[in-house]
Order: C-alpha cells, then structure tokens, then sequence
C-alpha cells in the first residue's frame, strides 16, 4: 500500500465516538479522553432512549456539553424527527439514520402539519401517514401540498398506493425520496431557528 497525504483542507474528517452507555460519569471520562487525542467532531455513540424507548433527554444535554462548541457533534443513528429537534435544541449538530428510506419503502410518508411550529416543546409538528391503507385508494390529492418533491407536486396519493400495491419499484423510490426531502426541509428550518 501506498501512503497518501492530505493537507488540511482536502483531508477526510476524523471523528472520535463517545461512549459509556447510560453512565453519565463513564460518558463524560470516555468524551474528555477523545478530546485529549483530538478529534474534527465527536459522536453519540449507543442509545439516545431508554430501553422503555424514553428520550434520555438530560444525558443528551450533559452530553452535548462536554463536547467542544467548535467541534461538530455527531447523533449517530438518531433519526425521528421529534428526536432531531430535541438533540438539535441542547447542541447537536448532525444526524444519520435510515428512517426515511425504511419508512418509504414500507409506503409510511412523513407530512408536514400545517401551521405547526417546530421546536422541543412542540413535538406534533408533523404526521405520518400509511399509503397503503384502503382510504387512499381513490384519493387524488397531493401526499403533501407543502413538499416539493417529485412525488408530491405530479402524483397523487391514489397514484402512489395502486404502485404500492403492484410493487413497483417507483413507489419504493418515490416515497424514499419524499421522506428524505421532509428530513432535508426539517435541516433547513433547524438551521433558521
């Protein structure tokens, strides 16, 4: 193998995960070792819930702020978008998952709730819908007026159910991409707060 260099500005970005489960003390001793060595941006590593599914919303915070504010914070594997915005409002930066494309390709679609405002307390900003149920079948409305996806401003929700309903591989595309523009319009409105 052949060494490779990279100078600064064209280096991959290293990240350092944080560890120590639901031990507040083991979490901190594990973020302030990783600090020592140095890192571009640290991340969550384990669970961000509870085994009861609970957000552990005061080991997030604590977390978040052991963190440098200069360093990019990383929510590993965070992806409901309730849980976005809670980890967002105490300090995180960045999120991955595969909630929007698992969702999809089930037919579930994220929708916006109209004139709802989104921050920590208020949570029911969005909706979920199930394009498989029977009440779309004849349904020629857009998934969500609001979106401008592909899906949402030339199919209809009848459209999208009937591909569901033949397995189509367009519906599996079509309902991933939407879900992934909703978490990509939720980013954009996160950034605005």
């Amino acid at each position: 193998m052949t060494a490779r260099a990279f100078d600064n500005a064209t280096r991959p970005l290293l990240f350092g995960v944080v560890q120590g489960g639901m031990i507040l003390s083991e979490r901190k001793r594990c973020a302030l070792g990783l600090i020592e060595i140095g890192f571009d941006g640290y991340g969550l590593g384990g669970r961000h819930v509870d085994m009861e599914g609970k957000f552990l919303g005061e080991l997030m915070t604590a977390l978040a702020s052991f963190i440098p504010e200069d360093s990019i914070r990383f929510a590993l594997g965070v992806g409901k978008p309730e849980d976005i915005v809670r980890l967002h409002s105490v300090g995180w930066d960045m999120f991955d998952c595969v909630i929007p494309t698992r969702e999809g390709r089930h037919g579930r679609l994220f929708v916006w709730k109209e004139g709802k405002k989104i921050d920590s307390n208020h949570l029911d900003f969005y909706e979920t819908i199930n394009i498989n149920n029977e009440q779309f079948t004849r349904d020629f409305t857009s998934v969500d007026p609001s979106c401008d996806c592909t899906l949402c401003t030339h199919y209809t929700k009848g459209y999208l159910r009937h591909l569901f309903r033949v397995e189509e591989s367009l519906a599996f595309s079509l309902a991933s991409l939407h879900n992934l523009r909703f978490y990509a319009k939720l980013m954009e409105k996160l950034r605005e707060m």
